[in-house]
């Protein structure tokens, strides 16, 4: 597939891929909101019943629930343990013992000092108590945590129910209160840890579809700059090359230096002219789509030897031979778009005989599968260096010592022929030693 074919899938995936990560960010957020919020209430609460259990309950059983008992020891033990609870743990505000008697909570002892605006001295009626705490302390509801506001704030409140060891009745609760904005903060920490990750995927993904978008835009302006420019150049040139050539029909009025000077002229324009097509054809390439590949049946020898034809005086010239494989048999067939297969084809063949040594051969053969077939061209030629074979399909690259042989080359014919493969759905790829040769192998899917 083309890079700007591919760029076009991956254009396509992005809208798919922008609403899959928003859908995971509002899924992971509302799973991990709950988890974690489901966690931190057990946790506080687990923490409120181990205060309960350290903390001594029977001294309260000694406590009146009076201003009587300001003077009482254990209540000063009591309320000394909670002081240091609440110095302890920074995060929470208060710490309570709560009793109940005549239809109304009251305190037994806080954690407030009493120059505090916010201490309750023993007895001291807590009106605003919701109907939890009211249900709790009566032994109606188990250990739970809830929100509330009072007349010192919104709170997150752990209540634990205490039983009188004589009757093992609820009689009783310890209560420990949280600020409900640190309890929140604690919570959307966490919870946004998913929605921030999302959110970095999230932004990452739309630059690489701006990037994406701005690299087609920039491949589409590059190719039609370079058809644009290699059709306005191509006309002059080959005016140029017919004018030489015309020239060279008839040298008698020409000098030997004059007679030289043509043929290079001629020879560099065709050079360029050659150069020029590989342009077009790779810039044609990239504006097709697979749906404008024509597939059709073609037999492959008969096929293969007009492409060997327009090559055959180079091959008389370096005494090559062309070995046709038993693999390749009379009713060998592929399937594809002739014009486009011959190019890409006559690509592989002409730089197998530019490249093989003199007096060698070049083989060609098949390996027909289920759902595709295989070809290979195999030349005893300079061979690709290792550090070269990853690169020389890129385009505008051709291996160091096929320059120290030839300097004419685009290095486009390997791009070219990689692009009509992949156009049929198809590949191409190499093996090579240098200085041994090489062998190109081409898959193309069957009908």
């Amino acid at each position: 597939m083309s890079f700007l074919r591919s760029l076009k899938v991956y254009t396509w995936y992005y809208p798919i891929i922008i609403t899959t990560l928003v859908v995971m960010g509002i899924l992971s957020t509302f799973f991990v909101y709950s988890k974690i919020t489901a966690n931190t209430k057990e946790s506080f609460l687990k923490n409120t019943r181990t205060v309960t259990a350290a903390v001594g309950t029977e001294k309260l059983l000694k406590l009146t629930g009076t201003s009587a008992d300001l003077t009482n020891p254990d209540y000063l033990s009591l309320k000394e343990q909670l002081e240091k609870i609440r110095d302890a743990n920074k995060d929470i505000r208060f710490v309570y013992f709560i009793g109940y008697r005549d239809d109304n909570p009251f305190f037994f002892v806080d954690s407030e000092p009493s120059t505090s605006s916010d201490y309750s001295p023993p007895g001291q009626i807590f009106d605003e108590a919701s109907q939890l705490l009211r249900d709790v302390v009566l032994g109606k509801a188990p250990a739970s945590t809830e929100l509330n506001t009072d007349r010192w704030g919104t709170w997150i409140s752990a209540l634990v129910p205490i039983a009188n060891p004589t009757t093992n009745k609820p009689w009783a609760l310890l209560g420990m209160d949280i600020q409900a904005s640190s309890y929140s903060r604690n919570i959307f920490l966490y919870t946004a840890m998913p929605a921030v990750a999302v959110s970095l995927v999230l932004v990452l993904v739309v630059i690489g579809s701006i990037i994406r978008k701005r690299e087609q835009q920039y491949a589409k302006l590059k190719s039609d700059l370079v058809s644009m420019a290699s059709h306005e150049i191509r006309t002059p040139l080959t005016g140029v090359f017919w004018s030489a050539e015309s020239l060279l029909k008839d040298v008698s009025n020409l000098s030997e230096d004059q007679t030289n000077s043509l043929e290079m002229i001629k020879n560099h324009t065709k050079n360029l002219l050659t150069t020029i097509n590989e342009f077009l054809d790779s810039a044609a390439v990239e504006k097709v789509g697979k749906e404008d590949i024509i597939k059709k049946k073609i037999t492959l020898r008969p096929f293969l030897d007009e492409i060997i034809e327009d090559s055959i005086l180079v091959v008389q010239e370096k005494s090559l031979k062309i070995v046709f494989d038993d693999s390749i048999k009379s009713d060998t067939s592929i399937f594809g778009d002739k014009n486009r297969l011959r190019k890409m084809f006559n690509n592989l063949i002409t730089n197998a005989i530019k490249y093989s040594k003199n007096g060698t051969s070049v083989t060609m053969g098949s390996i027909i599968h289920m759902s595709s077939s295989v070809f290979w061209i195999k030349d005893h030629g300079i061979g690709i260096p290792e550090k070269d074979q990853t690169q020389i399909f890129k385009g505008f690259y051709r291996a160091s010592n096929a320059k120290e042989l030839t300097d004419n080359g685009t290095g486009l014919g390997l791009r070219y022929a990689v692009q009509i493969a992949e156009l049929h759905g198809g590949r191409i790829w190499c093996e090579s030693k240098e200085n041994i040769g090489s062998t190109f192998f081409v898959e193309l899917p069957n009908a």
